[in-house]
Parts: structure tokens; sequence; C-alpha cells
């Protein structure tokens, strides 16, 4: 292995210190960038998840509705759709 010999403390300081006046400049208008970019991922993750949120409830409902509608047609027999003539008729004149 070569051995590099240590920089002097001097050198490193004049080296690391050109490099940050010219990265200070940039790196004020990077860091807002990244602020921005931050802040746009996380209402696009709220956003993403809010949507996921709601599609899983709606599914559940339905999932919930037809599972009742499945019951009530096996306890209760042939379900709403097999009406006596006269409830039928009744059932017409409230819907109009």
């Amino acid at each position: 292995m070569v051995e590099r010999p240590p920089l002097r403390h001097n050198e490193s300081n004049s080296l690391t210190s050109s490099r940050c006046s010219s990265r200070d400049k940039n790196n004020n208008s990077s860091s807002s960038r990244v602020a921005v970019v931050a802040v746009v991922v996380v209402v696009v993750v709220v956003v993403v998840v809010v949507v996921v949120v709601v599609v899983v409830v709606v599914v559940v409902v339905v999932v919930v509705v037809v599972v009742v509608e499945i019951i009530a047609i096996l306890v209760l027999g042939e379900g709403r759709s097999e009406l006596s003539p006269e409830q039928d008729r009744v059932s017409g004149v409230h819907n109009g």
C-alpha cells in the first residue's frame, strides 16, 4: 500500500472554504427545491392514502350490502321481488 502524506491543516481549510462558498449560493436554491419536493411528495402520499381508504370503505359497504341481501333472500325465501299481486299494486301506487 502506498501511503499519501496527510494534507496540511491550511490546505484542507482553503480547499473546503472555496468549495463551500460556491456551494452556499447553490445550496439555498437547492434546499428550497428539496423542501418543495418534500411537500409535494407528502401531499401526493396523503391524497393516495385518502383515495385508498375511501375505495376500501366503499368496497366493504358494497360487500356488506350484498351479504345482507343474500342472507335476507335465504331467510325470507324468495325475497322482495316475489310480491303478491295486492302488495305489488300497493307498492306501485307509492312509487308513483
